[in-house]
């Protein structure tokens, strides 16, 4: 018994979250006697060995007993499988490493495999002209009405009549989710209004603004001659001077703000407000299809020259341009992979194109057959390591990392989509439609399932 005393307490306490070891399930440590019981082996020792086991393998231990079990929820072993299969970094509030791995498996199998249920929402009286996808929620709207949805319980959460506020740009959610923004015209004075959750009412917040632009954490408010930024409370951080109207949506990444007035593109530093650099270059840009990476400003030109061209924020000096094949339509960016970014084009395809040596990596072909004329879609996304293309009346979703088309689904007409790593969620005609990717595997007879679904895993509760 004293060698047990002797072990590790904190891989027990990560295991049964106690630091003494329950006598009946380990016994006393007799190294005179020859055992091929794991119980019998130190516990340190014993960890080492189960890390070399699969996540099938290790639920299929958690089978046999309840020492075995208790040893096969050991959280570095599950995060060790979670490294090797880089996957992105887990952002979620889950404690245990293995609900993280059960998460991201679920979704990579359902993903991969094309598994997901559909559900629309479909009201004559409401037809619904811009929605937002936010985690969980919808945010749905027209002229005169919104709405906030909850997929996960397939409920509407709230109806809200801005009739007194009518709007004069689309409403936002808030970057935490608790609210929704939007600018609106209150007796023809341009006027910032708040929905709040808790309250449940129209908030006027006595703030001048005529465009929004959200991040993760921050709001912008741009009006004619100044910028706000105010954090998810709506609690004001700063202002920014402007030169006249900006030009469009401002954009924002990390601690970086651009925005296009009359001077050109400026880019700030948004917890200092500090200007950064301004844009140098005299090439016409098309702002609204431009992205934020890093130290990076890539945007297309709006000519005809289909040249994408790659700016240093420090310096606003032209970096070099990159010509993919075809008129560029729009910029993704993989954030897996920092030096990728996905260039829709009108030639029929996205190609994934390394900005280290501006060379065409990966090509994903929108239609099967050659095209007669440019080829109409309405955009692309990146969800992890998958990438979502809609268009010719049919979604498409490749697999980046090796360039398979994992499925594709027809659909009546070209719609305007959203996703996010649980939904893809697609407007057409006034009806929303929403693929839940959040599919559980279905606990039952180990072996049955396995014979049945050899891919599948049997997460043991």
């Amino acid at each position: 018994m004293e060698d047990s005393k002797k072990r590790p307490r904190s891989i027990w306490e990560s295991l049964v979250g106690s630091s003494v070891i329950p006598i009946d399930l380990i016994g006393p440590y007799d190294d005179t006697k020859p055992s091929h019981d794991l119980q019998d082996v130190p516990i340190e020792i014993s960890i080492h060995i189960i890390s070399y086991l699969s996540h099938i393998d290790l639920c299929r231990m958690a089978k046999v007993c309840k020492f075995w079990k208790l040893l096969s929820l050991e959280n570095k072993t599950w995060e060790s499988l979670y490294s090797l299969e880089k996957w992105k970094t887990p952002t979620d509030t889950l404690s245990s490493w293995k609900e993280k791995y059960k998460k991201m498996f679920l979704q990579m199998r359902n993903w991969t495999q094309g598994k997901f249920e559909t559900f629309t929402y479909r009201d004559p009286k409401f037809p619904v002209s811009h929605f937002q996808l936010l985690q969980s929620r919808i945010l749905a709207c027209n002229l005169a009405e919104m709405q906030i949805h909850d997929l996960k319980r397939r409920k509407i959460l709230y109806r809200i009549n801005y009739s007194l506020y009518p709007r004069s740009s689309e409403p936002v959610f808030l970057p935490d989710g608790n609210g929704v923004i939007f600018p609106s015209k209150v007796a023809n004075v341009p006027e910032i209004v708040y929905w709040d959750f808790q309250a449940e009412k129209l908030v006027l917040m006595n703030i001048k603004g005529i465009e929004i632009t959200v991040s993760d954490t921050v709001v912008a408010i741009f009006s004619f001659e100044t910028l706000i930024l105010m954090n998810s409370k709506l609690e004001k951080l700063r202002t920014i001077p402007t030169k006249g109207r900006v030009r469009g949506n401002g954009k924002m990444s990390g601690d970086t703000l651009a925005f296009f007035d009359v001077e050109g593109i400026k880019f700030f530093e948004i917890s200092s407000g500090i200007r950064i650099s301004k844009l140098s270059s005299e090439m016409p840009i098309r702002f609204h299809d431009s992205i934020i990476q890093n130290d990076y400003f890539i945007a297309p030109t709006s000519d005809r020259s289909a040249v994408c061209c790659m700016f240093s924020i420090k310096t606003g000096f032209l970096l070099h341009t990159i010509s993919p094949p075809g008129l560029i339509m729009e910029i993704l960016f993989q954030t897996n992979i920092p030096s990728i970014f996905i260039s829709g084009c009108r030639s029929g395809a996205f190609y994934t194109i390394d900005l280290n040596s501006r060379k065409v990596l990966e090509e994903f072909p929108l239609v099967d057959l050659p095209l007669r004329g440019p080829a109409i879609f309405d955009s692309g996304v990146v969800v992890g390591n998958f990438f979502i293309a809609n268009g010719h009346q049919r979604f498409k979703v490749w697999r980046i990392s090796d360039g398979k088309l994992l499925f594709s689904e027809k659909h009546e007409r070209d719609t305007n989509f959203q996703a996010n790593e649980d939904y893809i969620v697609s407007i057409s005609a006034g009806v929303v439609m929403i693929r839940d990717f959040t599919l559980e595997v279905v606990i039952g007879d180990h072996d049955h399932m396995e014979k049945k679904h050899k891919a599948e895993l049997i997460f043991i509760e």
